[in-house]
């Protein structure tokens, strides 16, 4: 008789620790829902397929089965302008920094690439303008070796392929 007390103690006991230890020590954490006030792409209203756009509509629910085709095309319309939002075919007016950032970082990368660009046409040491080439110099190229097989060990797979070579006569190089 005296176990039963302690028992039923202990179990108690047992599952307030569970129940603490579950219930209080994980945290709920909920994804951020995105405001409606952040800036939307912008979309083209030529490549809308409003036939097909109303009748995904009228599946949905949200405009009704017997509307008339008048009534169809407005509420089609009213839904695109409604998901357009506010800056309808215009640039983020503000933009957050993260997009500003990006922008400036993606117009640094267009200027490297057109410096190098540029310092890859000119010829390092090459004939200066008004001055003739030299005759079998290599012409600012860069010697290298020709390429080698290797082994390969891998998994081979053979492939039908068909290739065809069609000549045109107005073209100079295939005269």
């Amino acid at each position: 008789m005296k176990k039963k007390p302690f028992k039923v103690l202990s179990t108690l006991a047992a599952t307030a620790v569970l129940s603490c230890t579950f219930g209080f020590g994980s945290q709920s954490v909920y994804a951020a829902t995105p405001s409606n006030g952040e800036a939307l792409s912008p979309i083209d209203t030529n490549l809308i397929q409003e036939e097909r756009l109303a009748d995904a509509l009228k599946k949905r629910g949200v405009i009704s089965e017997s509307a008339s085709k008048e009534d169809t095309l407005k509420a089609v319309e009213k839904y695109v302008e409604k998901k357009k939002g506010e800056n309808a075919g215009k640039e983020p007016a503000a933009g957050d920094s993260v997009t500003r950032e990006a922008a400036d970082f993606l117009k640094n990368v267009k200027d490297a690439k057109a410096d190098e660009k540029e310092k890859a046409n000119q010829p390092a040491s090459g004939p200066v303008a008004g001055q003739e080439p030299v005759k079998g110099g290599l012409n600012g190229k860069v010697p290298t070796s020709s390429a080698k097989q290797k082994q390969y060990n891998g998994d081979v797979r053979k492939d039908k392929v068909l290739v065809l070579l069609v000549e045109f006569s107005d073209f100079k190089h295939n005269n």
